[in-house]
């Protein structure tokens, strides 16, 4: 950029406006690009949380003898959302549900001041640390395991600065109702039930508590209108376990719930069409019948009305014969 002449005023005035004009451009170019090229606003706090972060290992921190602080197991509160119930067929349940964990990380705390006041993080499940929990009664592990389902979904975990994680992934379930009644009608009331627990891990290191203490299943999303099934009554409880060749305590999150039809079972469009065919098929069948028992019986009348002729035009044919002979 040149320096401006005195030579006339007014093109000295020119010449200064031009070069402020060029600089205040230079600068909101500057601004532009560096704005541009700032970090997103997570991205420190990202950084630093996950630097060394170990997803493989349990979140347990060894306890200071001074202090007496550190964790010496996890707790994980366990809840179930009821979305839609799509069959109850022969004690086994199929339905849509969202599952509710929440548990501490302390590996991921941090403090809000430091981060531009950021008062929660959005992580996917494949990055940390995630409970290996399991339905106990599922009827179909290859397809409805709940790790399987849930470890590698879009749905991201909340990560709030004291270390809590909340994740409320949505599954579907299939499981074997430990009460069913083959003798019900099928209009009448069944028993069923969801348990969950940790699938390799025993309660000295997870242990299990009910979520926001509700003893009972979550059914504000429940679709009513549309789902086959209703919800009469439900509850939550939790249960603990042990075996006789351990000592350690296997709990686990029992939720059990009655439900009824809410109107009589349409039959599949197949099974239908089947029924239709087969309906169709006996009735030819039963028509072919009764016009062959009806043909033979016409047939056997007529053979036996042209031998009862025969035989008695063959008298008369005799007698003929002899007058003749006489």
């Amino acid at each position: 950029m040149g320096v401006c002449a005195r030579k006339d005023k007014y093109e000295f005035e020119v010449c200064l406006g031009v070069q402020r004009s060029l600089i205040v451009v230079l600068l909101l170019l500057t601004a532009f690009a560096n704005a541009e090229y700032q970090d997103p606003l997570h991205h420190d706090l990202r950084k630093q949380l996950f630097k060394g972060y170990d997803k493989n290992v349990l979140p347990i921190q060894k306890k200071h003898n001074a202090t007496g602080s550190g964790n010496s197991k996890i707790e994980i509160a366990l809840g179930v959302a009821l979305i839609h119930v799509d069959s109850l067929q022969e004690g086994v349940l199929t339905a849509s549900a969202w599952l509710r964990m929440v548990w501490n990380d302390y590996r991921l705390q941090w403090d809000e001041a430091n981060f531009g006041g950021a008062n929660v993080l959005r992580v996917y499940p494949g990055d940390m640390w995630l409970p290996d929990i399991e339905l106990y009664n599922t009827k179909d592990y290859k397809d409805f395991s709940l790790a399987a389902q849930y470890r590698n979904e879009p749905c991201m975990t909340l990560v709030y600065p004291d270390g809590e994680v909340l994740w409320i992934p949505p599954v579907d379930i299939k499981v074997i109702c430990a009460n069913f009644s083959y003798t019900a009608g099928p209009m009448e009331e069944q028993e069923c039930n969801i348990k969950l627990g940790s699938w390799t891990h025993d309660g000295h290191m997870i242990d299990l508590s009910l979520f926001n203490n509700k003893k009972e299943v979550d059914l504000k999303d429940f679709y009513n209108s549309s789902s086959p099934y209703v919800v009469t009554w439900h509850e939550g409880t939790k249960d603990v376990k042990k075996y006789d060749c351990c000592d350690e305590p296997y709990p686990s999150i029992n939720f059990r719930f009655a439900l009824k039809r809410q109107f009589p079972a349409r039959e599949d469009a197949k099974e239908q069409l089947l029924t239709n065919i087969l309906g169709v098929a006996i009735a030819i069948l039963v028509l072919l019948v009764s016009t062959t028992i009806l043909a033979a019986a016409y047939f056997l009348r007529r053979g036996a009305g042209l031998r009862e002729d025969n035989f008695k035009l063959m008298p008369q044919n005799s007698t003929e014969s002899g007058n003749n002979l006489i």
